[in-house]
């Protein structure tokens, strides 16, 4: 009965000598633990070879790449908002059907939900970059090839621009 106590009170993988958990919960402290989260970070990627082979993964921080994607997208939409704003009113028409009513309701509108669209993508997107998305791809080139397409269409758009 002893034994089967002992067992019970040792940590989940206490016999695995490559594990390097102490023992000590730290989800248990409330505020202090959430306070030290923000700025003490640790995991930057997998910590067990046994995890590789898993669907996805979160991390404490995003890389270096991820948040360069990230920025990339949110400063096309504001140019792709500008340029937009300007062909219109130099005789272009909106090609999105959802963004040309938004347009014709108000420009604010617009600006808002186009904004909000991209920002809760980005965040998915990056919060998941590590995960396979519709069993195709990591969800980290998804956010690449975002970045990628915005800064093709701000080309095309400095292209009509200069017509």
């Amino acid at each position: 009965m002893t034994d089967v106590i002992s067992k019970l009170s040792q940590p989940p993988n206490a016999a695995n000598a490559s594990d390097r958990r102490s023992g000590a919960d730290r989800r248990r402290g409330g505020w202090p633990a959430l306070w030290n989260s923000l700025y003490r970070r640790r995991r930057r990627g997998l910590r067990r070879p046994e995890d590789t082979g898993t669907p996805g993964y979160y991390l404490d921080t995003l890389s270096p790449s991820i948040r360069t994607a990230a920025a990339i997208i949110a400063v096309c939409c504001c140019m792709d908002v500008i340029f937009t704003l300007w062909l219109l009113k130099h005789g272009a028409t909106e090609v999105n059907p959802l963004m040309r009513e938004l347009l014709e309701i108000h420009t604010g509108l617009f600006i808002g939900v186009k904004f909000a669209i991209t920002a809760f993508a980005v965040l998915i997107l990056a919060s998941h970059a590590h995960f396979q998305l519709l069993n195709v791809m990591r969800a980290r080139h998804a956010l690449y090839g975002a970045a990628a397409g915005y800064l093709a269409l701000n080309t095309y758009q400095l292209i009509l621009m200069a017509l």
